[in-house]
């Protein structure tokens, strides 16, 4: 699943074009897109995958921010994963 930023004006308008930068901050896991701008809808989105997910049964608690405006909001994911 990806991880979605939605970027909302003061009135709870979508802002289109803002930068939103993603970054995983703990946990073992890396994101498809550094960096993205919102859409027409105010979305910004990208792909997070686990690195290593054969420990802990297959479920990774990843923590990762997304920064918009210099502003980052942490927001925790549980991710799981099955081992090929």
């Amino acid at each position: 699943k990806p991880l979605i930023a939605l970027v909302f004006d003061q009135y709870q308008n979508p802002v289109p074009g803002v930068l939103v930068t993603f970054a995983v901050t703990a946990g073992s896991a890396s994101v498809e897109t550094n960096a993205t701008f919102t859409d027409a809808d105010g979305l910004a989105q990208t792909n997070c995958t686990p690195i290593d997910e054969t420990v802990n049964g297959g479920v990774v608690t990843v923590t990762a921010t997304a920064t918009i405006g210099g502003v980052a909001t942490n927001a925790t994911f549980n991710l799981t994963a099955t081992a090929p």
